[in-house]
């Protein structure tokens, strides 16, 4: 099979294939670094994983669909299933995830994360229905395809982004409002390309622009919380360590530097003491995993 011929039907596989790359930078920095152990924080690595599990089912997906008299046509359905359900579960993740940054009363969130999953739910079923009775995407009897309309698609991808604007203007002013300003500016690029791409009947982008509110998060929300010096974490999530080890009734130990010869302006440490230091937290990681 030429390469090329996956450029056909409005699709080349450079979208997914950086949406993987990314994934890959996100999961090495939340395996690396310190991120505060909340709820949130399963629900990012949530979307992530949907939206890697995306990308990888639907470059299949077209690789099979160019060569697709070798693949029996049930696998190509369920894999082009499989993509739409794992892109909507990612903006499920989303509107959990903001559910918890502007503390959405209980209730209410109850009810928006469920008129949420529904909403995935009942747009998967109803793509596979449309598959079935040919009004979606489906083989004819001469194995020729046709992808059908994407009214399914569209009005899915609406009702879940409206979820989320409406969080946004209702309970935004709980927050930090350049925090939103952020969302709401990723948001709008994310729908401002898929759109143009629309306009072109393209579709190698759409995978990826479910993962551009998670830059946002992980930059805004979820940044590096270390000193670059010494590795030493900062004093919020020196806070919130503490915090996590008494609800988890952990041991914990507490060592104070205070060298009073490099209290001054323009001192800097010298490099045996900063090795020194990181060796002290270094050993204090590894005796925490074990």
């Amino acid at each position: 099979m030429n390469g090329l011929e996956l450029y056909v039907y409005g699709y080349t596989p450079i979208g997914d294939v950086l949406v993987l790359g990314t994934a890959m930078i996100f999961a090495l920095l939340l395996g690396l670094v310190y991120i505060r152990p909340r709820r949130e924080i399963r629900d990012f690595k949530g979307a992530i994983i949907c939206i890697s599990l995306a990308a990888v089912v639907n470059l299949f997906r077209h690789i099979f669909t160019v060569d697709y008299q070798g693949v029996p046509s049930f696998v190509i359905y369920a894999l082009r299933s499989l993509y739409f359900l794992a892109l909507f579960l990612s903006l499920f993740f989303y509107i959990r995830y903001i559910e918890n940054l502007f503390k959405v009363d209980k209730k209410k969130e109850m009810t928006i994360s469920k008129i949420a999953l529904v909403c995935v739910i009942a747009g998967w079923a109803l793509d596979i229905v449309a598959s079935l009775t040919r009004v979606g995407f489906y083989f004819d009897v001469n194995m020729d395809i046709h992808s059908g309309n994407n009214l399914i698609f569209a009005m899915e991808y609406v009702i879940l982004v409206s979820l989320i604007l409406y969080m946004i203007r209702k309970y935004g002013e709980r927050i930090y409002k350049p925090v939103v300003t952020a969302f709401l500016c990723t948001s709008f690029i994310s729908i401002l390309i898929i759109v143009i791409q629309g306009f072109y009947n393209q579709r190698s982008y759409t995978t990826a622009t479910f993962v551009f509110p998670a830059f946002a998060i992980l930059y805004i929300l979820h940044s590096n919380p270390y000193e670059p010096e010494l590795g030493a974490l900062r004093i919020d999530a020196f806070d919130e360590i503490i915090e996590d080890a008494q609800r988890k009734n952990r041991q914990f130990v507490i060592l104070s530097y205070y060298l009073h010869d490099y209290d001054l302006p323009g001192k800097v440490y010298p490099a045996d003491i900063q090795e020194g230091i990181r060796i002290k937290r270094s050993y204090r990681k590894r005796h925490k995993r074990k």
